[in-house]
């Protein structure tokens, strides 16, 4: 059998066909690049989207950067924000998502992988972290004293939970002798945050010290993209996801070894009513500006929202609004999913 096909025909239906990609590209779900590669549409279906990458245009500061259906009307506070499906591991909604900016306390989560591996990797008795003077000398008062222990997993709950920079300096101290000799030049533990970022395909992110604090009022601690946290959380839901389980809880009680009880209440606490929440961290210093890490679970989907350079309250309603639109997008109310 043979087809007649003429040349006027196959430029009618071209044209056709490229009018059309637009709506199949909103029905597609993804944003930065709505068909695989080498499809014949990809490039005029996406061309108005900025990849994650940010190749394309982004709209004026301050303005949202345009999405289909339920992320149509949002605007933000935030200078980046990302809203990540982890199951896919793709973005759904990308602002600025790929700019490095200051993390602040966002940092701490990967001071929590990083001492999670060294916490499974010796015995019972070596997860004991002492609280130094050094580490009670850091910015904020949590309460501690000096030569206090705890086990690494309340430490590290204390951490997220209060957002405490004394209980993420005791870690990275904890840490250290545990990773010297691994050949590399600096403290080891700030080096090993580094080569676990790098290994999970964080590309846009640098840490310098294990809180997330601003070293000057010029250099941050830690600098990270939207899409490289959107990663690393959708990580630790995959890999590690009891590292977030406290953090859905308005507070934490942990105990010392000689039995001194404390008390912490979230510093995320006005983001902790929304329905299928997983876990969420936040952030915020001079440089840095608001930042909130929020994870959900919506229609039997886990999604990643990450806010970052908004302002100190900006942060949670830009979340806030986020999620909503998640959940409009997912097409049902959320619900809890084991994960």
């Amino acid at each position: 059998m043979t087809f007649d096909i003429r040349p006027r025909t196959v430029i009618a239906a071209l044209f056709a066909l490229s009018l059309l990609a637009p709506f199949n590209a909103k029905f597609s779900g993804t944003f930065s690049n709505f068909t695989k590669t080498g499809d014949f549409f990809s490039l005029i279906a996406s061309a108005p989207y900025a990849s994650l990458a940010g190749s394309a245009e982004e709209p004026a500061a301050g303005s949202s950067k345009p999405a289909f259906g339920a992320f149509d009307e949002i605007r933000l506070e935030a200078k980046s924000a990302v809203v990540w499906d982890a199951g896919s591991d793709r973005a759904i909604f990308a602002w600025n998502a790929a700019e490095s900016r200051a993390l602040a306390s966002l940092t701490k989560l990967a001071t929590a992988v990083v001492g999670e591996r060294l916490a499974e990797s010796v015995g019972v008795s070596e997860r004991v972290v002492r609280l130094t003077p050094e580490a009670i000398q850091e910015e904020g008062d949590d309460g501690f004293t000096i030569g206090e222990r705890f086990y690494f997993s309340d430490i590290r709950d204390a951490m997220l939970v209060k957002s405490s920079n004394d209980a993420a300096r005791a870690i990275a101290e904890w840490a250290e002798p545990l990773l010297q000799g691994a050949g590399s030049a600096g403290p080891a533990f700030i080096n090993e945050m580094n080569r676990v970022a790098a290994e999970i395909g964080l590309r846009n992110t640098y840490f310098l010290n294990a809180t997330g604090l601003d070293l000057t009022p010029e250099r941050a601690g830690a600098v990270g993209s939207a899409e490289d946290f959107a990663r690393l959380v959708a990580w630790i839901i995959k890999q590690s996801p009891h590292i977030l389980f406290a953090t859905q809880a308005s507070s934490v009680d942990i105990v010392s070894q000689d039995g001194d009880r404390h008390h912490f209440v979230a510093s995320a606490k006005p983001a902790l009513a929304i329905p299928g929440l997983v876990g969420a961290k936040t952030g915020f210093t001079d440089l840095a500006g608001g930042n909130l890490v929020l994870a959900v679970s919506a229609f039997g989907r886990s999604y990643v929202i990450v806010v970052l350079g908004s302002t100190r309250e900006g942060r949670f309603s830009d979340a806030m609004a986020l999620w909503q639109a998640s959940v409009d997008f997912s097409g049902a109310a959320p619900h809890n999913t084991a994960l």
